[in-house]
């Protein structure tokens, strides 16, 4: 005879069917109220007034969540609260529980007594009622009943046949089930996966009747546009994967649907699985860059075999590890952890005498936890023998100790070519890389930054990072993780900012400072410099103010290049003429830097340079202070400068001695750039700039030196004009605005600078100069001693402001000395 409560009275009740229940008295007032009581059969919680048996072998347990209850201020009692399981159809209650005070969670069934087959049930309560009027609950004499119904995992019936399906503006399905053989209701799951397996829709339980429900709509997540890329719907009935839908999406419309069985134990078929049983597979899926992780955890559940090992490496950049870590180790060890080191720490720990027990190769396995490793150098270091060794001996000596390994592909493999315990340990099925990023993880890479700075990208944003993305093509290629970090931190960000300050159409709302919009993208400038190459980099050229001439001769010198290039292509002879090696002379803010700059990108747009950046030099970085450090500085110096342009600024200095004193270290590094200039195909274009008669003596003075430089270049001084088109270009750029008579001012002041101009005028630097510490600081000066706060006034330049800055910054003119003559007889 079952034993309940001795609070308990029972009494007969016949339900509307007829059906008899023993069930608790009650009390007309209950002591206590909630407003929910979650069930939960196992990690299932009740949808639609229905359970859905565990898709995972036991064991098995009925839960309710009961920390909603509260006493009642109306009729409070001392009589505990108390639940009742009921199976429909039978009399009495197959389980009865009394809720503890402070209890978060009830269990009122496990599978250890007898497992609950699939049918109707009801759950009880005695002394407590809602507190808020709710859809799901009925009554039951002078008790509340939760009514539900616990149905057949998928894996165990038969499932409905798709006949036909509609992708929806936004990524939305729609799609038509014939019931086929199928007699059971049922609950229908969806999830929309990319081409890297990222979840971009969910859609959970929805009801499902075999002869009643034919169309089902299923909403794309967020109702957000997808990029461009190819997608795949899995349809699941009661969470076994039974359909899919294949489409290419391009501008909004599904092209080449396929429809289609998922075939059991198919990638296909885990891949929809895990979305629904594990939390962690959704967090991994979301990780850029990891389509090859994913698919090695795939390859292990349709193996459906006993592991072989229980360790694993994963190769690729360390910066997202502490991502990676947390989620893999828990779908490779159920309910387990990881622990992660990094082995320079661990290293560390030995060297300073820490016994090998306080290491984690020492400590005894903790249960279902992962020991993972990072920054794997430190193994491979000479000093890192030791932890090496203590690391295979954990290996041989614990069966219980689980391994997982993150690094560059580089670290990974050296370490399994010196360690043969770890090579056997971590068997090639193990060994798991990061991929490149699609231009599909690009954009949710992005997306993932903004958010992750407090802010959001508005709709026409999103809209205008597919556009890029689409634009920038192939030339996206090697941008990963930190390559976007610092183009939003870089370009967009400041362009939000500058935005949010220079906008006329300001709204007061928080959302308007977190919001940013499509003006505030833009390719970035690596990307965008290198845009049609050669014609991107003239382009930018052409615009540069001045230099007339010299741009004349840098495009017949680049024309040539690639008329050469073009001949090797076509097999046709080409003399060999050495580098491309230049010499700049003139003199300071000409532009010399800037179209080194644009050389660089060039000859990286022709293949002649592998990167085609800058590396900027003067005497001071490759001038050692003892013997042999010069030559160490331009080893290192050359070795840095491979595939770029070494531009070297005022190198006479290297040699600015009228005798060419062998003695100065400056000779050795011509010496060393001699050979570096003899090179053949080096990678490599040196730039040697400075004033003209500098470079003539320097040239003079090292022979060898002149051949080696096929190209010469003078950047003549910029007039009166084109310093005044300089100045406001600067300006306009930085959204100032000049009066009338303020440009007029302006105008008069560089024509009277260039006027008494020395050899020592540095041209557009000097004119930065004048613009921002002369008139923009003048400016400063006037505004803020003013009441007003207008914007207008932030942005507009006066005449006052250009004159204080002339009295301020004006060269000048030089008296000439006296000649002294000298004392004595002149012949």
């Amino acid at each position: 005879m079952k034993k309940y409560p001795s609070t308990l009275r029972f009494k007969s009740y016949v339900s509307e069917n007829g059906t008899l229940y023993h069930i608790p008295t009650g009390v007309r007032q209950p002591g206590f109220l909630f407003f929910s009581l979650p069930v939960y059969y196992n990690e299932n919680g009740l949808e639609a007034g229905k359970l859905l048996e565990p898709g995972t072998d036991g064991p098995y347990s009925l839960t309710v969540g009961v920390d909603s209850l509260v006493s009642s201020p109306y009729a409070p009692n001392r009589r505990p609260v108390t639940l009742l399981l009921y199976r429909e159809g039978d009399t009495e209650p197959m389980a009865v529980r009394t809720v503890e005070e402070g209890q978060e969670e009830l269990e009122l069934w496990s599978d250890s007594a007898c497992r609950l087959e699939p049918g109707g049930y009801f759950l009880l309560v005695d002394n407590a009622e809602p507190s808020v009027s709710l859809d799901t609950v009925e009554r039951m004499g002078q008790c509340t009943s939760l009514p539900f119904r616990i149905l057949r995992h998928g894996s165990q019936l038969v499932h409905p046949l798709l006949s036909s399906a509609k992708v929806l503006p936004r990524g939305g399905l729609a799609f038509h089930l014939a019931p086929g053989q199928v007699t059971n209701e049922g609950l229908l799951q969806a999830v929309a996966f990319d081409s890297c397996g990222r979840i971009v829709a969910r859609q959970e339980d929805v009801p499902y009747q075999p002869q009643t429900t034919e169309q089902v709509t299923l909403p794309a997540r967020f109702n957000q546009r997808w990029p461009d890329d190819t997608y795949t719907y899995v349809l699941l009935h009661n969470e076994e994967p039974f359909a899919r839908v294949s489409f290419r999406w391009t501008e909004d419309t599904a092209e080449n649907l396929v429809t289609g069985p998922v075939e059991k134990g198919s990638l296909l078929y885990w891949r929809a699985r895990l979305t629904f049983d594990e939390a962690s597979w959704t967090d991994l899926s979301a990780v850029s860059g990891c389509s090859g992780v994913l698919e090695g955890v795939l390859r292990r559940k349709s193996a459906a075999v006993p592991e072989v090992t229980p360790h694993f490496a994963v190769s690729g950049p360390s910066d997202v590890v502490s991502e990676l870590a947390e989620p893999l180790a828990r779908l490779l060890v159920p309910k387990g952890g990881k622990d992660l080191y990094g082995c320079d720490d661990l290293l560390e720990g030995l060297q300073q005498g820490r016994d090998v027990w306080e290491l984690p190769f020492g400590w005894p396995a903790a249960e279902r936890r992962v020991c993972c490793l990072e920054r794997l150098s430190a193994l491979l270091a000479a000093e890192g023998k030791e932890l090496l060794e203590e690391l295979e001996g954990k290996l041989q000596s614990d069966p219980d100790f689980r391994l997982m390994l993150f690094g560059t592909s580089e670290e990974l493999a050296e370490l399994f070519c010196r360690s043969s315990v770890l090579a056997a340990c971590i068997p090639e099925e193990n060994r798991w890389a990061m991929r490149p990023y699609t231009q599909t993880e690009r954009y949710y890479e992005l997306i993932r930054l903004v958010d992750g700075m407090g802010l959001q990208l508005s709709l026409p944003a999103r809209e205008e990072l597919r556009r890029l993305l689409k634009a920038g093509g192939a030339r996206w290629d090697g941008y990963e993780r930190a390559d976007m970090a610092a183009w939003v931190y870089q370009e967009v960000v400041p362009r939000f900012r500058h935005r949010l300050a220079f906008h006329s159409q300001w709204r007061p709302d928080g959302e308007y400072f977190q919001t940013i919009e499509a003006e505030d993208l833009c390719l970035p400038r690596a990307i965008n410099g290198s845009s049609d190459g050669f014609a991107g980099a003239m382009a930018e050229l052409e615009g540069m103010v001045g230099l007339t001439e010299l741009k004349r001769q840098l495009a017949t010198t680049f024309n040539r290049t690639r008329f050469e290039e073009r001949r090797r292509r076509f097999g046709l002879p080409v003399p060999e003429r050495g580098g491309h090696h230049l010499l700049f002379t003139g003199n300071p803010g000409t532009g010399k830097t800037t179209v080194a700059r644009l050389v660089g990108r060039v000859f990286h747009s022709m293949g002649l340079l592998s990167k085609g950046e800058v590396v900027e030099a003067e005497r001071a970085t490759m001038v050692g202070r003892y013997l042999g450090e010069t030559e160490q500085k331009m080893q290192e110096l050359l070795e840095r400068s491979k595939g770029n342009v070494l531009f070297i600024d005022e190198a006479y200095t290297l040699c600015d001695n009228a005798e060419g004193d062998r003695k100065d270290f400056g000779c050795r590094v011509l010496e060393c750039l001699l050979t570096a200039l003899a090179e053949k195909n080096a990678d490599r274009i040196i730039i040697l700039a400075g004033y003209e008669k500098e470079m003539d003596r320097m040239l003079e003075m090292n022979p060898g030196m002149r051949g080696r430089f096929p190209y010469r270049f003078h950047f003549a001084d910029y007039t009166a004009d084109e310093l005044v088109e300089i100045a406001l270009r600067l300006l306009a750029r930085n959204d100032y605005v000049l009066t009338a008579a303020a440009e007029r001012q302006l105008r008069e002041a560089v024509a009277r600078a260039v006027a008494v101009k020395d050899a020592f005028f540095h041209n557009a630097r000097w004119v930065e100069q004048f613009v921002w510490d002369g008139v923009i600081a003048a400016m400063s000066d006037r505004v803020m001693a003013l009441e007003s706060d207008s914007r207008e006034l932030y942005r507009t330049v006066e005449v006052e402001d250009v004159r204080v800055a002339c009295s301020r910054m004006l060269p000048v003119a030089r008296k000439a000395e006296p000649v002294r003559r000298r004392i004595g007889f002149v012949a």
